[in-house]
C-alpha cells in the first residue's frame, strides 16, 4: 500500500495499526471518544535546516514545512503520519516523540486522515531531529486551528515529555533564516551558549536581522507561533523591531543611549526568552562575555585549522585552494584573543604547525637534507597538536564541560 520510504517512517503504533486491521474490521470500529477531530487540514511553518559544506563548514537553509491531511477511505482507522520523502533515522525517530507529546497532549491521537509532512526542496534527503519542533507546531494548527506567523522560523528537537532540546548548526540556521526575510526565529534554550559565541564572534550584526527567542517547552513555541499573540510579546517584538531600526541608523554607539537601554530593559521583563534583547542589553551594560565559550572555541578552532590538517596528514600543500593556508593563519590571529583561554595553547599549535606548512608551500626544500629537515619539523608540530589536544581531553572539567 505504501512505497518502502513511506513504511520506514510510519510510527511504530500505526504501522502495526495499518497491518494488522483490515479496511472491513477497521470500518466497524467506533473512534475512541478521546480523539482530537482536525480543524484544519494543511499547515506551513519554515523549518531551519544545516548542510554539510566540508568536515566543518556548514550552510543554513529556512524551508518551507506543511503539513497535509487527507481523509482516509476508512473515516475511523487512526490517522497516518510521516514524511513524504525519504528521511534517515533520526528524524523519524524525532517523529515518533513528537506524535506521543502531542497524543498526551491532546488525550489521543486524530482518527480519519493521512497526514504528510514535507519540506519543499522534497527530492533530497533529510535527517537529525532540529525538524521536530516544526513539525509539532504544525500538527498542533491541524489539531486546534492556529495560524501560524509566517515570517516564524523554528528549529529544535522535541521530547515525548514535551521539551525541547539543543540542536547543532544554530548560527548558521539564523543566517538560513535571514537569507529568507524570517523576522522571527525560535530556537531551544539550550543553545543560547551558540548564540553568546556569534556574539562574541560577529558582534552585534545578526541581531538586526531575526529576533532570537529561546524555547524550553512546545508551550513556549506555541505563545510565539500565532500571528496574533499576547500583548506583553505583542509589544516586545514590536519594542525590539524599533530598537534594531536604531542601531541600524546609528550602529553600536547607540547602544549607550539611556533610552535604548531602558527600552531593551523593559523587553527582557515583559519577554525573558527574548534572547537578542538580552544580549544587546549585556552589550549596552558592558556584561556581555568576553571569550566564547569552550565548545565554541573548540569549534572554531577546529574550522580554521581544517586547510592545516588536512594539508599535514597528507605532507602536502598542493591539495589546498590558493592562500588557503595564508587566510587560516591571519584567522587565527583575529581569533585567539576570543578564545577561551584553557584552549589557546591548542590552537597556538595548531597555529604552528600552519606556519611550518606554509614555510614550505612558498620555498620548499630542495636538497635531501633540507626535506629530512622540513619532514622533522613537521612532524614535532604534528606531535605538539597531538599532545596538547589529549591535554585537554584528559582534563576532566574541559570534558565534562564539552559533555553537557
Amino acid at each position: 500500500m505504501f512505497g518502502p520510504h513511506r513504511l520506514k517512517n510510519l510510527c511504530c503504533a500505526t504501522l502495526v495499526a495499518v497491518l494488522a486491521t483490515s479496511p472491513s474490521q477497521a470500518g466497524d470500529a467506533a473512534a475512541p471518544p478521546s480523539a482530537p477531530v482536525l480543524k484544519r487540514q494543511q499547515a506551513l511553518v519554515k523549518g531551519l535546516l544545516v548542510k554539510e559544506i566540508s568536515s566543518s563548514v556548514f550552510a543554513g537553509k529556512a524551508s518551507q514545512m506543511n503539513a497535509t491531511a487527507t481523509p482516509l477511505a476508512v473515516p475511523q482507522s487512526p490517522s497516518l503520519l510521516y514524511f513524504n520523502q525519504e528521511v534517515g533515522d533520526d528524524m523519524t525517530t524525532a517523529l515518533r516523540e513528537v506524535r506521543k507529546h502531542l497524543t498526551v497532549r491532546h488525550g489521543g491521537w486524530p482518527v480519519g486522515y493521512d497526514i504528510q509532512l514535507a519540506f519543499e526542496d522534497k527530492y533530497g534527503a533529510k535527517d537529525g531531529p532540529s525538524a521536530a519542533l516544526a513539525c509539532a507546531v504544525m500538527l498542533e494548527s491541524l489539531i486546534t486551528g492556529l495560524e501560524i506567523d509566517p515570517a516564524l522560523a523554528l528549529t529544535g528537537d522535541l521530547n515525548a515529555d514535551g521539551s525541547i532540546q539543543p540542536v547543532g548548526g544554530v548560527a548558521d540556521k539564523i543566517r538560513g533564516a535571514a537569507a529568507r526575510e524570517c523576522t522571527l526565529v525560535g530556537i531551544p534554550k539550550g543553545n543560547e551558549p551558540a548564540i553568546s559565541d556569534l556574539l562574541a564572534l560577529e558582534g552585534i550584526a545578526p541581531f538586526l536581522g531575526p529576533q532570537l527567542l529561546t524555547l524550553s517547552r512546545l508551550d513556549d513555541a506555541l505563545a510565539l507561533a500565532p500571528a496574533v499573540r499576547s500583548p506583553a510579546l505583542a509589544r516586545a517584538i514590536a519594542d525590539f523591531t524599533s530598537v534594531q531600526i536604531v542601531l541600524k541608523n546609528r550602529g553600536l554607539p547607540s547602544l549607550a543611549n539611556p533610552y535604548v537601554k531602558d527600552r531593551l530593559a523593559s523587553i527582557v521583563a515583559a519577554a525573558p526568552n527574548h534572547l537578542s534583547a538580552r544580549l544587546l542589553l549585556q552589550v549596552s551594560l558592558k556584561q556581555a562575555p568576553q571569550f566564547l565559550t569552550l565548545r565554541g572555541s573548540m569549534d572554531q578552532i577546529d574550522q580554521t585549522a581544517e586547510a592545516i590538517f588536512k594539508a599535514s596528514c597528507t605532507r602536502q600543500t598542493d591539495v589546498l585552494a590558493p592562500n588557503e593556508l595564508d587566510k587560516a593563519l591571519k584567522r587565527f590571529v583575529l581569533l585567539r584573543p576570543k578564545l577561551e583561554p584553557r584552549v589557546r595553547r591548542y590552537a597556538d599549535s595548531a597555529c604552528e604547525l600552519g606556519h611550518i606548512l606554509l614555510r614550505f608551500q612558498k620555498t620548499p626544500p630542495r636538497t635531501p637534507a633540507a626535506q629530512s629537515e622540513y619532514a622533522a619539523s613537521l612532524k614535532g608540530a604534528a606531535s605538539q597538536v597531538d599532545t596538547e589536544l589529549d591535554l585537554l581531553r584528559t582534563d576532566r572539567a574541559v570534558a565534562d564541560e564539552l559533555f553537557k
